[in-house]
């Protein structure tokens, strides 16, 4: 019995799992490119975000980003592994976050150990949204862990 349960619990994991990310290898190939938009702020800042089959880069307000992607139905997480240093460290490289911690916080001085910390954790979890692609706009809606505050995005791809 508890063989048969193991099984059956397996195959509606194996289901469950493949719906939640689509058939396949969770990559949709329709991300692909180069996709811009820019902050609400005053004063317009443009951000990217570049899919490419399973990879992603983003700016967003000047902080660089890169890492992998799954994707599927209308769901997309975003897993980052590398940031780049921005001028925190002055050689203009793409750190993971094991590797950034030292030079951070090195460079922040006065900055606790701590609040770096809960920075890099904030930085370096995945972000899960929903998304939809619409003719040329790429329509992202991320939500908080909390479900309190969401952030929509509307990108437009570039040729």
């Amino acid at each position: 019995m508890m063989r048969r349960l193991s099984l059956g619990a397996l195959a509606a994991a194996l289901v469950f799992g493949m719906a939640a990310v689509g058939c396949g290898n969770g990559i949709d190939p329709a991300l692909n490119g180069r996709w811009t938009y820019y902050s609400d702020d005053e004063t317009p800042i443009e951000s990217f975000f570049i899919f490419n089959d399973g990879n992603w880069m983003s700016n967003f307000l000047g902080l660089d980003f890169k890492g992998t992607y799954t994707a599927g139905g209308n769901a997309i997480t975003l897993t980052p592994t590398h940031m780049h240093e921005n001028g925190f460290t002055g050689t203009n490289n793409w750190y993971t976050r094991s590797e950034i911690r030292a030079p951070l916080i090195a460079a922040q001085g006065e900055m606790p150990t701590e609040a770096t910390d809960w920075w890099l954790n904030a930085l370096f979890t995945p972000l899960a949204a929903t998304y939809s692609i619409v003719d040329s706009s790429l329509n992202l809606t991320f939500t908080s862990r909390d479900g309190v505050t969401t952030v929509a995005i509307t990108a437009t791809r570039q040729p």
